[in-house]
């Protein structure tokens, strides 16, 4: 469940071209998406028994095929830049260009509602963001203090954990029929891989460290995610065993 859970964040991604405006931009988003203080957070699951009806698989298919042609609006992360008032302002104006009836909005909404459709929310904690200069530094109650041990600075665009710096991946865009939550998102990725091996002639002496710090966002909901996974094993006989750590929510 675990590896599902990481993997409905990262498997199902396609990069972004420019990867130096990527870097910047993520820098950027970050700074705007993870606000200091304190949130609550809920944690999610996928739910296999919540199956999709005729109506809302029409919806879905209209909503994909508004979004063929106006994908870079709705999905760049820039796009923020060309449009400005309340939430609910900026949610219209997304409304319209999905060519969407008021009454269809709001069965998109509940469709893509994670208290509602296809996700189960499974528990709550809270988490408190804290800036000091360009760092943001984490404290959080529960699952959520597994996010203790990291923080972000936002002037190098970097995620470090315990003296590991963690460097910008890509930017990546993730499909509405890719994913649980029934919505496109848009995540800024950061991967480091560090393996060593102590005698070059014998695979058993392979250890192997990954780390992957993840930040959504839910254009059409307003939802951020983040994600933080530490994995670490050994090799056995040719494959490897790793124990993946992941601590993964949903800031409300």
């Amino acid at each position: 469940m675990k590896t599902l859970t990481f993997f409905l964040l990262l498997s199902w991604l396609y990069p972004v071209a420019n990867a130096q405006t990527a870097a910047d931009t993520a820098a950027t988003r970050i700074r705007q998406l993870l606000k200091p203080g304190k949130h609550l957070v809920h944690y999610f699951r996928a739910d296999p028994n919540k199956q999709l009806t005729a109506e809302q698989k029409a919806l879905l298919a209209k909503v994909r095929k508004a979004l063929s042609e106006n994908t870079a609006w709705v999905l760049d992360p820039d796009s923020a830049k060309h449009i400005s008032g309340t939430r609910e302002g900026v949610l219209n104006d997304v409304r319209k260009k999905l060519n969407l009836t008021e009454e269809e909005w709001k069965a998109l909404q509940d469709l893509t509602d994670v208290a509602k459709k296809d996700i189960d929310i499974y528990g709550n904690d809270t988490l408190e963001i804290i800036a000091r200069g360009d760092i943001l530094y984490f404290r959080g109650t529960g699952k959520a203090s597994g996010l203790d041990s990291v923080c972000f600075d936002l002037a190098r665009n970097i995620a470090l954990f315990r003296q590991r710096n963690i460097p910008f991946m890509n930017i990546f865009h993730i499909p509405a029929t890719a994913n649980a939550f029934r919505t496109p998102g848009v995540t800024y990725a950061y991967e480091l891989n560090n393996n060593t091996m102590t005698d070059s002639t014998d695979i058993n002496t392979l250890h192997l460290e990954r780390y992957d710090f993840g930040v959504s966002y839910q254009p059409l909901t307003g939802r951020t995610m983040v994600i933080f996974m530490t994995a670490t094993g050994n090799m056995h006989g040719v494959n490897p065993v790793l124990q993946p750590n992941i601590v993964t929510f949903l800031i409300e």
